[in-house]
């Protein structure tokens, strides 16, 4: 399924996140995850931002086999995965609250089960957002847009990117094309905010 993975749309990324869970295929989730959360950032979009967390949960929780490999794990992923397929059905449905409501249980189904499960105190659902919020604010948006985009505060933002290199490294940028793409795409969508 690695074949198409850019230009997902949502229904393809939930019908892939099914396959994969499934599958135990936690690298095939991480890639989806990156492709979806470079959808969010371009687009601005938090619904890709909330699917992407939900992945990024999903994919630290199979890859840990003293998690993915108990009863109760089979016992959460049976859930998540009917939790997906309802997503699915009323996201054709055009019913975008209740899909929300879907995402937001997986994501409070994969807390439960990390916090049941894991062997850290720190919550996986947490930690995904500080380190996507920071890979979008080394994608080039800014600590205010990123850290509104998955939903947390700037302060937390700025600590993680403070304890990385990421300060330090030499940020690889896009295109010129695709920049230009990306800040005509967030001016539509401020335009559209103002209106």
């Amino acid at each position: 399924m690695e074949e198409n993975i850019e230009n997902l749309k949502i229904t393809d990324i939930i019908k892939s996140a099914i396959v994969f869970l499934e599958r135990n295929d936690y690298e095939s989730l991480h890639l989806i995850e990156n492709n979806t959360l470079e959808q969010a950032i371009v687009n601005f979009n938090k619904d890709y931002s909330e699917i992407c967390v939900m992945l990024y949960g999903l994919r630290k929780l199979i890859s840990k086999k003293h998690i993915s490999q108990t009863n109760s794990w089979a016992n959460y992923k049976i859930s998540i995965v009917e939790n997906l397929n309802s997503a699915l059905n009323v996201y054709r449905e055009e019913d975008p609250s209740k899909f929300n409501n879907y995402i937001k249980n997986i994501i409070e189904l994969i807390k439960k089960a990390d916090h049941e499960l894991g062997r850290y105190v720190s919550v996986v659902i947490d930690d995904g957002r500080v380190k996507l919020a920071s890979t979008a604010y080394a994608y080039g948006l800014s600590a205010s847009q990123s850290s509104d985009l998955l939903s947390i505060t700037k302060e937390q933002l700025m600590s993680y990117v403070g304890i990385t290199k990421m300060p330090d490294e030499d940020k690889q940028f896009k295109s010129i094309n695709e920049r230009v793409h990306l800040l005509e795409v967030m001016a539509e969508k401020d335009k559209g905010d103002k209106q």
